[in-house]
């Protein structure tokens, strides 16, 4: 089990409450699952206090060959009355002790004035040469949709190709 955590009170005049506070909790008791949490409030970035709350929660399993990973997060800026929901879910699959085949999906959901959604599928194959090099071919297809109507023409394609080299 690990645990972190970090609280920082600030005093300013003619300002609500900027204090911040940040807790993450991941638990691991040696099985095949392991689970993570985290949760902030006004969190600093770059010496900025970002006016919301986040939470996390997530999941990890190893199962032989195959691993699963999960994950939602919830990002409230409640100043601005908008808030994000992330859905994350996706597997690997271990071909050989070199070959991993990789899937997963997120669904990215806006609501503010009005709402917008992303899907996204993915789909990859990684490959180890070596010791020092792997090659990554990866492929990525995203649809937008806004206030329950697909928007017109707004669905993107990407693929990669990548080397990577271990110095």
């Amino acid at each position: 089990m690990e645990f972190s955590g970090a609280y920082k009170q600030r005093e300013a005049d003619n300002q609500e409450d900027l204090n911040t506070l940040d807790l993450a909790l991941k638990l691991d008791a040696g099985g095949p699952f392991k689970f993570f949490g985290a949760y902030a409030f006004n969190p600093e970035e770059k010496g900025m206090v970002q006016r919301t709350y986040r939470q996390t929660l997530g999941l990890t399993s190893e199962l032989g060959r195959l691993k699963l990973h999960g994950g939602f997060t919830l990002k409230d800026d409640y100043l601005l009355s908008k808030r994000s929901e992330v859905t994350e879910v996706g597997m690997d699959y271990r071909l050989s002790p070199r070959s991993t085949i990789s899937t997963g999906y997120k669904l990215d959901e806006y609501i503010g004035q009005g709402m917008l959604g992303t899907s996204s599928y993915f789909l990859g194959y990684t490959r180890r040469v070596g010791s020092d090099f792997n090659l990554y071919l990866g492929g990525k297809l995203t649809t937008y949709e806004g206030d329950a109507a697909l928007i017109e023409n707004r669905v993107e394609y990407e693929a990669e190709a990548k080397l990577g080299i271990k110095f």
